[in-house]
């Protein structure tokens, strides 16, 4: 067998078990029923409207938070190269360049659970179910 094929059938085998291996991945999945009284539907639009103004402050969070990881990043990847530089310089036998890692930036996830306590308080009632979207048993 060439070192070819030789890679090949290992990287489908490997494949195969990684796939195998996987563990399942759960969802949860709300169901909201709207209170009875008009009193509460109006209610339910002022959570709305809420949930809207929380989405997009998250999303201007989120925007500065990945402005400030690239310009952190791009400083410690400056500052990194030029501490490798200045050991290259001096005649250092080894010198290694420092790794710099990017913060990633999310969503707080807070809007989705204030909006149901508030769904909750104007009357209307919120389920959920966690089902296995993924890697399921059988």
């Amino acid at each position: 067998m060439n070192i070819r094929k030789y890679y090949c059938v290992l990287a489908v085998t490997l494949l195969a078990f990684i796939q195998g291996c996987a563990s399942p991945k759960y969802e949860t999945f709300y169901d909201f029923q709207p209170p009875q009284t008009s009193e509460g539907r109006a209610c339910i639009f002022q959570c709305e409207n809420t949930k809207m103004q929380c989405e997009q402050l998250d999303q201007m969070r989120i925007a500065n938070c990945g402005d400030r990881a690239d310009i952190d990043f791009q400083r410690c990847t400056d500052r990194a190269k030029a501490e490798y530089d200045r050991c290259k310089a001096s005649g250092k036998q080894y010198c290694a360049e420092a790794r710099c890692e990017k913060t990633t930036c999310s969503s707080s996830g807070q809007c989705d659970t204030q909006y149901q306590r508030c769904y909750t308080t104007c009357g209307g009632k919120v389920t959920s179910e966690t089902r296995c979207v993924a890697n399921c048993e059988k």
